[in-house]
């Protein structure tokens, strides 16, 4: 069974990168999803490919994307969700 979620999961993505000089592109390309992603909400994305996305951006930035960190508390809700997500399907 493919599981997939709305790309509304990925608001802030860009922006939250962005604070760590680092572009989406790469990561969005090595994860297989479309830069579409990050401006249609509604898309429907693979959820593997998201949580793949997110260990590269882990392993990018020390940890701060995948815990939600972010810098100056952007995104830090919406990334923290993203990091439970990615614990519970890793333990499914």
């Amino acid at each position: 069974m493919t599981y997939t979620s709305r790309s509304a999961i990925l608001s802030g993505f860009a922006e939250t990168l962005a604070d760590f000089g680092l572009s989406p592109v790469p990561f969005l390309r090595n994860a297989d999803l479309p830069l579409a992603a990050l401006s249609e909400p509604e898309m429907k994305v693979s959820s593997a490919s998201v949580v793949a996305m997110l260990e590269d951006t882990a392993r990018e930035t020390g940890g701060f994307i995948a815990l939600g960190m972010g810098t100056g508390g952007r995104n830090c809700i919406g990334w923290g969700a993203l990091s439970f997500y990615q614990l519970a399907l890793a333990n499914s």
